[in-house]
């Protein structure tokens, strides 16, 4: 159930119908707060539209504590903290390799 609401928030979302993408979003998460991909997914969302904030670090925080050995992951934190200018922060994910 999680990937089918995933799908329909990334569906609207490139429809650029935003509300209704993150709530889709939202709902997805809610059944899996242990599973990377989507807490990724989300974490990847809020950086396209430019909404990259705590909230969107500590979903990609949590996608890279649960599977450290995905590096997409590990990605998507690097580019949360170089967007909000935390370079040392950065590098972190980057040694943790």
């Amino acid at each position: 159930m999680p990937k089918r609401t995933l799908s329909l928030g990334w569906f609207l979302f490139f429809g650029r119908e935003f509300t209704g993408a993150f709530e889709a979003m939202d709902r997805a998460v809610a059944p899996a707060r242990d599973n990377p991909m989507v807490l990724d997914d989300i974490a990847q969302a809020l950086i396209q539209v430019g909404y990259i904030n705590e909230a969107a670090a500590a979903l990609a925080r949590r996608a890279a504590t649960i599977d450290p050995l995905v590096p997409i992951y590990q990605k998507t934190l690097g580019v949360i903290y170089m967007e909000g200018k935390a370079y040392f922060s950065t590098l972190m994910p980057m040694r943790a390799q």
